[in-house]
């Protein structure tokens, strides 16, 4: 039996009663208010999403919105006199590749069209970190290229191989050494490690020396000062 079920039926000093029967007595004084209820559905999950600072976007001819550099589009934007207006905008922080609009008293979802499947999944603190990262390049490089969706898509994309190839090399130098060890635990392997298995060990040994310069800190260890006021 679950903790809701324990609880929902015990009874409750502030209440008199319990938390079930309390619930039962507002069902049978106001009614169900079927109303006021509010339904978990897509309109709901826009709403709680965060908006731009702004709370509005203009909606640009032949572009859409442009959102944190990249442009956004949806069919509805052909519509007369939707181009120059103001509209309401909800983004989901975890997946910049699309927004939502109040457009014609109902939101749709706009995305970025060119670049949807390379942006896709990957947040707004991303876009914010890689911008932040192509204005520092333009900065030192005094170009002062525009930072759009390809330039974007294109640094997350180096950002993704680098690490899925430094992860790679990781989990295939950690395969080759346990089967290093394996093999030195049977009779059919010599007492000294084959040159390229030792190479492999050594450079095991190397990175758990580097590693080990990140080790958790003892805070007992630590030396106690006065406090200072």
């Amino acid at each position: 039996m679950g903790p809701t079920r324990v609880h929902d039926q015990e009874k409750h000093p502030a209440l008199g009663q319990s938390p079930r029967q309390a619930w039962e007595s507002g069902l049978d004084l106001g009614g169900p208010r079927e109303h006021r209820r509010i339904r978990y559905d897509d309109v709901f999950r826009v709403l709680t999403l965060p908006g731009s600072p702004r709370e509005t976007a203009l909606v640009y001819r032949n572009h859409g919105i442009q959102f944190h550099y990249l442009l956004y589009w949806n069919d509805v934007f052909a519509s007369p006199g939707i181009i120059g207006t103001k509209v309401k905008l909800r983004f989901d922080p975890f997946d910049i590749s699309h927004i939502y609009v109040y457009v014609h008293n109902h939101w749709v979802e706009c995305i970025t069209s060119s670049y949807y499947g390379q942006l896709h999944g990957h947040s707004e603190r991303e876009i914010m970190l890689a911008s932040a990262e192509l204005r520092e390049q333009n900065r030192e490089s005094h170009v002062r290229t525009p930072i759009d969706a390809k330039r974007l898509a294109d640094f997350l994309a180096k950002i993704e191989a680098y690490e899925a190839v430094l992860l790679q090399r990781q989990r295939d130098i950690e395969n080759q050494i346990v089967v290093y060890h394996i093999e030195q635990k049977s009779a059919e392997v010599a007492n000294t490690p084959q040159p390229v298995l030792q190479e492999m060990l050594n450079s095991h040994r190397a990175n758990d020396a580097t590693l080990s310069r990140f080790a958790p800190i003892d805070l007992t260890t630590l030396q106690v000062y006065e406090e200072f006021r």
